[in-house]
C-alpha cells in the first residue's frame, strides 16, 4: 500500500488491520475500515492515501483520485501521493496530469525512483520515447534492479526504431530520384543501421528484464519481437514458446509465433497457431481477427 505516513490515526487498530488486509488483497474490506478511520480521524491523510491506493487496486481509480486530493490538500508535501495520483490519472488516460503529477513528486524527492519510471511510461503513450528513455535512465540509476524500467525502457527504443512508409523498392526508387543513386544508398544504410541499432538496444534491456524477473511474459513476447523485427525469427519463436509456457492463453504470442514459422517457410506449423488463434477469435466473438485469420488460413501457403 505503498509508503507509511507519519501520521498515526486514532484508531490504530482499525488502521493496521486495513493495511494487513489490503498486503491479502482484501480491497473491499480494506476500504471499508479505511472509512471508519476515516470518519473518526478526518484530516487523517494517511488514511486517504491508503484508501485511494486500495480503490486504485479494484480499478476505481477516478474515486481513488478524489481521496489522493484530499490526502493531498491535507498534506501538500508527500512525494508517494503525487506519485498515486499520477498512477490512477495516467489509468484513465490522462498522462498530461498524470506527468504534472510525477513532476510534482520528483520536486519533493529528487531520488523517487518510481516517479521517474511511471513518468516514462505516461511520456511513452503521448509518444515522447527520446524523453521517455531519458526518465528510464534515471530511474535505473537510482534503482538498477527495477525489472520493469528495463521492459520499458526498451520498449521505447523499439519505438525510436525507423520504419519504412510503404515497401523497400518504392522507397529506394524515391530515394534514387530525390537525391541520386549513390545519397540513395547511403540513406538506406543509415535507415538499417539506425533500425538495427534501435532494436539491438531494445534487447539488451529486455534481456536485463527477464535477468531481474524470469517470468515476465512481457519481456519474452517484446524481446521476441524486437528478434523477429531483425530477422531473428528461430530466436523469436523461442521466446514466444517462452511466453505461452507462462500464459497459455496469450493470442498474441500464438499468432506471432505462427508469423515467424511461415517466414520460416514452416507452414504446417505456423498453420497450428494460426488455429488457435482463430479458435479463440471464434469463442470470443472477435468477428474482425475471425475474419482475418480465415484469410491467411485460406492463403495459398496454407492450401
Amino acid at each position: 500500500m505503498g509508503k507509511p505516513l507519519k501520521q498515526i490515526p486514532k484508531s490504530a487498530e482499525v488502521y493496521n488491520r486495513a493495511l494487513a488486509r489490503a498486503a491479502l488483497g482484501q480491497y473491499s474490506s480494506a476500504i471499508s475500515d479505511f472509512d471508519t478511520v476515516i470518519r473518526l480521524n478526518p484530516d487523517c491523510a494517511t488514511a486517504y492515501n491508503n484508501r485511494g491506493l486500495a480503490k486504485a487496486a479494484l480499478g476505481q481509480h477516478a474515486a481513488a483520485i478524489v481521496d489522493y486530493d484530499i490526502a493531498i490538500r491535507l498534506n501538500p508535501d508527500v512525494a508517494i501521493i503525487y506519485d498515486n495520483r499520477g498512477v490512477s490519472r495516467a489509468e484513465l488516460g490522462q498522462h498530461i496530469g498524470a506527468i504534472s503529477d510525477y513532476d510534482i513528486a520528483i520536486c519533493l524527492n529528487p531520488n523517487f525512483a518510481n516517479a521517474y519510471s511511471n513518468r516514462g511510461v505516461s511520456k511513452t503513450e503521448l509518444g515522447q520515447y527520446t524523453k521517455a528513455i531519458v526518465d528510464f535512465d534515471t530511474a535505473i540509476r537510482l534503482n538498477p534492479n527495477f525489472a520493469n524500467v528495463y521492459f520499458s525502457r526498451g520498449v521505447s527504443k523499439t519505438k525510436l526504431a525507423p520504419t519504412y512508409d510503404d515497401n523497400s523498392l518504392f522507397r529506394h526508387i524515391f530515394l534514387q530520384y530525390e537525391y541520386g543513386e549513390y545519397d540513395a544508398l547511403l540513406l538506406e544504410v543509415d535507415f538499417v543501421n539506425s533500425r538495427r541499432a534501435a532494436y539491438e538496444g531494445a534487447i539488451v534491456d529486455f534481456d536485463t528484464a527477464i535477468r531481474l524477473n524470469p517470468n515476465f511474459a512481457n519481456a519474452y513476447f517484446s524481446r521476441g519481437r524486437a528478434k523477429a523485427a531483425l530477422g531473428q525469427h528461430a530466436a523469436a519463436i523461442s521466446d514466444y514458446d517462452t511466453v505461452i509456457r507462462l500464459n497459455p492463453n496469450d493470442v498474441d504470442a500464438y499468432y506471432c509465433r505462427g508469423s515467424a514459422k511461415a517466414k520460416l517457410n514452416q507452414a504446417n506449423k505456423a498453420k497450428q497457431d494460426f488455429r488457435t488463434v482463430l479458435k479463440v477469435a471464434t469463442q470470443t466473438g472477435n468477428v474482425k481477427l475471425k475474419n482475418y485469420m480465415e484469410s491467411i488460413l485460406g492463403s495459398a501457403m496454407f492450401n
